[in-house]
């Protein structure tokens, strides 16, 4: 049985409620507050934010670079405003449309996709590597999840967690990612340089995508041990493992789409020569 139809059949016949979601969000929000202290606290600064994304202070953009962070920023939001309330460029957006639009976002089960990838990342890797979400500006540019290395510095990848929909969207995106989306700069992240934490632009990191249907969510979601961030138990490494085969299976294609860029492809080389260590981690003890 294969790890993705493991995850599969792991979930309970009877469907979740949708407002089983506000629960799994909460929970989620709880243990990423308590993923971030940990972090924040051995880092001896306040890198990430309460819900587990790159904060924007610290950084050295200059005024106008921040200006044109919040104007990219906004007009993508009033682009998404607009289509899913079917409101005319010609037509304001109100305040109390971006309220509610502000508070669906926050339902979204690609925001649960992304918390719940970082809770069980970190359990699962926090001795070695650094795990968070990213900034919303980097966020808009297709990164959801970013892992740094602690030791080396290196930014071993970035990635896309993607829904899974009927009808070959999966196929799509896969297509989509090898042809453009193969390597990211993001904005607001970080590295290590001689043991000390030096926030900065990272360019060339390779991107992958974690796609996940919505039985595999709900698994993901139920598997959970949201009380302890020190231990991980079988169904997270379970998901854990998944994580690990879907990036490596992209690997190949990645290189080939980055056979002009000679630091995408160094960089990729380093995430291969990491698998071995990556999968041993996915081994029960």
């Amino acid at each position: 049985m294969t790890v993705e139809t493991s995850l599969i059949t792991r979930v309970n016949k009877t469907p979740e409620k949708l407002d089983k979601n506000a629960e799994y969000r909460k929970e989620l929000l709880t243990i990423l507050q308590s993923i971030v202290k940990e972090i924040n606290g051995e880092l001896g600064e306040k890198l990430l934010s309460a819900d587990g994304a790159v904060s924007r202070k610290g950084y050295n953009f200059s005024g106008k670079e921040l200006a044109d962070q919040k104007e990219y920023i906004n007009k993508k939001e009033d682009h998404c405003i607009r289509r899913k309330y079917e409101i005319k460029d010609s037509e304001l957006v109100s305040e109390e449309i971006k309220v509610k639009w502000e508070k669906e976002q926050q339902k979204r089960l690609s925001e649960l996709m992304e918390m719940a990838v970082m809770v069980i990342l970190h359990k699962v890797l926090k001795e070695d590597y650094v795990v968070c979400r990213a900034n919303k500006y980097d966020d808009y540019h297709g990164v959801d999840n970013i892992i740094v290395n602690k030791h080396n510095g290196s930014v071993l990848c970035a990635f896309d967690d993607v829904k899974d929909k009927a009808g070959g969207y999966y196929e799509w995106q896969k297509e989509e990612y090898a042809n453009k989306y193969g390597s990211s700069n993001i904005a607001y992240c970080f590295t290590f340089e001689a043991g000390e934490l030096v926030r900065k632009e990272i360019t060339n990191v390779p991107k992958f995508y974690l796609r996940f249907d919505k039985k595999q969510l709900e698994n993901m979601l139920k598997t959970i041990d949201y009380k302890n961030i020190n231990s991980v138990n079988e169904g997270e490494l379970l998901v854990y493992n998944f994580i690990i085969e879907s990036l490596a299976s992209q690997i190949d294609d990645l290189k080939k789409q980055g056979v002009n860029n000679q630091a995408v492809i160094n960089n990729l080389n380093n995430f291969e020569a990491l698998l071995p260590n990556l999968r041993a981690r996915g081994q029960a003890k």
